[in-house]
């Protein structure tokens, strides 16, 4: 990305023709269609990763569920001799290796385990790089525009980090950086 700012919007397009096609590009994105506009009352339809031989659709949004939210970039375990199961995702009638690293989805279900009580029954996991179909822009763009309702109405949301807690003063900024009255802010 440049600053283009000093620059007129001939010499960034180079005709009326391409700004104008630049015009209708950004409308095309921008403009919501009318079956958009109720996209906060339509049911969600997710995929989960679930243990195997649970159903990973959820046909409502009504499934107890944990959303897991993490960087996408997140470094491998800070113990490097640390082994995890082996873990693959089952995605249109084909197994696949997971796209995230295999800690992320260790952790989230070792999380969902320890909560199953709360989630009814087998644990049903939500994250976003694995249940959202990569290949597919409308997937993308639909999950996108609802991502706030699928952390919101999730029965846990779990927050993976990806720096290890070194000593207790950094648990106590944590505490309370999630104990303080969001109000304030």
């Amino acid at each position: 990305m440049q600053r283009d700012t000093a620059l007129t919007f001939g010499d960034i397009h180079g005709s009326l023709e391409a700004l104008q096609a630049s015009i209708d590009e950004i409308q095309e994105v921008a403009l919501v269609e009318e079956a958009q506009l109720h996209i906060e009352s339509a049911p969600i339809n997710l995929r989960f990763l679930v243990p195997h031989g649970t159903p990973s659709f959820d046909a409502d949004g009504s499934v107890k569920r944990v959303a897991v939210s993490y960087t996408w970039d997140h470094d491998n375990s800070q113990d490097k001799n640390k082994s995890f199961p082996d873990y693959v995702i089952w995605a249109g009638g084909v197994f696949r290796p997971p796209r995230c690293h295999v800690e992320i989805i260790h952790r989230a279900f070792c999380f969902a385990r320890s909560k199953e009580a709360s989630l009814g029954g087998s644990p049903r996991v939500w994250i976003d790089q694995e249940c959202i179909d990569q290949t597919d822009p409308a997937d993308i763009e639909r999950h996108l525009r609802i991502m706030h309702r699928v952390y919101s109405q999730s029965t846990f949301t779990a927050a993976i980090l990806s720096t290890k807690i070194s000593s207790q003063s950094f648990l106590d900024n944590l505490e309370e950086f999630f104990v303080t009255d969001t109000k304030e802010f």
